[in-house]
């Protein structure tokens, strides 16, 4: 597998950097790099009240960056979101509650699409 490293910077930064004052909304594909994006977002997180984030959650590849893939719903948890399960025509309605069988995602290929956000109002696609 050929690995390249490139230089990154947090969405903080980059906000900031922009004179962004508010975020509605983030979508994260990125390849195992959940849980260092978390860490990098968080005061956006907790300070946009009605953000939604859609995220691939991919425990595989978390778990190959050398991450807990159990440490994402958790710590997507304490910064006081509801986890939906999403599959290709919308979110699940119930928040999903099991990070083990989230987490047991774990071949290359498992992965599992998230909504993120602080309401149970669910977005229904008709």
């Amino acid at each position: 597998r050929h690995i390249e490293l490139h230089e990154s910077k947090s969405i903080e930064a980059l906000l900031a950097k922009l004179a962004v004052k508010r975020v509605d909304v983030i979508k994260l594909d990125i390849q195992g790099a959940e849980a260092m994006a978390l860490r990098g977002m968080r005061r956006t997180l907790t300070d946009n009240a009605d953000i939604r984030v859609m995220i691939e959650y991919w425990p595989w590849g978390i778990a190959q960056a050398g991450g807990d893939p159990r440490s994402v719903p958790r710590s997507i948890r304490e910064m006081g979101f509801q986890i939906f399960e999403m599959d290709d025509r919308a979110a699940h309605h119930r928040p999903e509650s099991d990070d083990d069988r989230m987490a047991s995602r774990g071949l290359e290929r498992q992965h599992v699409n998230l909504l993120l956000q602080r309401s149970s109002d669910v977005p229904v696609v008709a």
